[in-house]
């Protein structure tokens, strides 16, 4: 996969960034995320269909809650995190910093029902 130019400012600027933390937050429950893409090699295929199915460009840029959810971000710099079955949005960087740390829900994109991805 080729990085986009937003994926190639996020990384340089926030790649390897590790934020260890557990708790209750504002709507939902805090949970750690990691900015490193290694962590989500092999997965390049979720990255592709999702792109297709969302109309987003989405790179791989880490982890959330040490692997339940892959994140990637959009060409336009919005942070989405692809978890078992959903796709979901903390905005743009850098206001997806402040909801993931203060524990905001994510907005809903779509949704996997019966093996493959549907809906928005």
């Amino acid at each position: 996969m080729t990085a986009h130019a937003a994926a190639r400012g996020f990384l340089a600027e926030f790649g390897g960034l590790r934020f260890m933390f557990s708790g209750p937050g504002v709507e939902v429950a805090r949970s750690a995320f990691l900015r490193d893409p290694s962590v989500c090699e092999g997965e390049e295929d979720l990255c592709l269909e999702w792109s297709e199915e969302l109309g987003r460009r989405l790179f791989p840029i880490g982890e959330q809650a040490e692997g339940v959810a892959f994140l990637a971000i959009d060409e336009h710099g919005a942070v989405i995190s692809l978890g078992t079955g959903v796709a979901e949005t903390y905005g743009p960087v850098p206001a997806a910093f402040e909801r993931m740390l203060l524990g905001y829900k994510a907005a809903v994109l779509g949704w996997v029902a019966g093996g493959g991805i549907t809906g928005r």
